[in-house]
């Protein structure tokens, strides 16, 4: 009797987390599996629509290719561009990033008012050379004015809508360096200010690096000034285009920005002629 008293008791504890632990292994290997044989017979795709871009390709295989480490590089990007579900995978790392307080993603901050704000990169020393040694032959090399306009991206102008204690580069003393290395018969046109002093409008889309139209508009106020064009206190009329804009830092970074609104700017003046 004692025996069969012994025979009934349910299994401790322990042999139930065994049990459990080794079905949670089995699926994670069934899982990991299943997602590398679908990745393998996987057609590749041409294109992301969501961030308007191609998508890399396989590469080829050479011995040159291989022994610099190209290849390993180039397949690796391949891989991750044309991994399965891959939009999915990104925004449901950045939910988890958010839940834990993280607010920055592949390069993007999550500001405040629903403005995606792309982090200031390091300037490529090499091509920013050449291009302000070419500005400079250029300009030395003629009789006629050359002017020059580097517009800020939003992370200078928008600086009080990142994050509190952002570490951003600033991009301000980026543009003073490039300045000071511009010859004197350069004019540079800084249109910084006439920025952060309409920086209460629309100026930049709140899910993509471009500016507005509006934005625009204020900054060839200023140019026009130094240009000498006319009549650049020209009436317009705005006219909406799109409601439900989003851009392609939203699906760069998988953070869920605020929709945009598309404005274009319209002389109203009747003798402007349009082609």
């Amino acid at each position: 009797m004692e025996n069969r008293k012994q025979n009934t008791k349910r299994p401790p504890k322990r042999y139930w987390v065994k049990k459990l632990h080794k079905y949670i292994s089995v699926m994670f290997i069934a899982i990991v599996f299943v997602i590398t044989i679908v990745n393998v017979i996987k057609k590749d795709s041409d294109m992301s629509e969501r961030e308007n871009r191609m998508l890399a390709k396989s590469p080829a295989i050479s011995f040159d290719e291989i022994t610099s480490g190209r290849f390993m590089e180039n397949y690796e990007t391949y891989k991750s561009d044309q991994f399965i579900a891959r939009d999915f995978w990104i925004a449901f790392k950045t939910q988890l990033d958010s839940l834990c307080g993280k607010n920055y993603s592949n390069g993007v901050y999550k500001g405040k008012k629903g403005y995606l704000i792309e982090d200031a990169v390091k300037p490529d020393e090499e091509n920013l050379k050449k291009n302000i040694d070419a500005i400079n032959k250029l300009a030395d090399n003629q009789t006629a004015k050359v002017y020059t306009m580097i517009v800020p991206n939003a992370v200078a102008v928008l600086s009080d809508l990142l994050p509190p204690f952002a570490p951003v580069r600033s991009q301000e003393q980026d543009l003073g360096n490039f300045r000071l290395s511009l010859s004197e018969n350069v004019t540079d046109i800084d249109v910084t200010e006439t920025l952060k002093n309409h920086k209460n409008e629309q100026l930049y889309y709140h899910t993509d690096h471009h500016w507005t139209s509006r934005g625009a508009y204020y900054s060839f106020l200023t140019a026009a000034e130094f240009l000498g064009i006319e009549n650049n206190g020209m009436n317009y009329a705005t006219y909406k285009v799109c409601s439900d804009f989003v851009g392609t830092m939203a699906s760069t970074s998988g953070y869920t920005g605020k929709k945009d609104t598309i404005e274009v700017f319209i002389p109203t003046d009747s003798s402007v002629q349009y082609i």
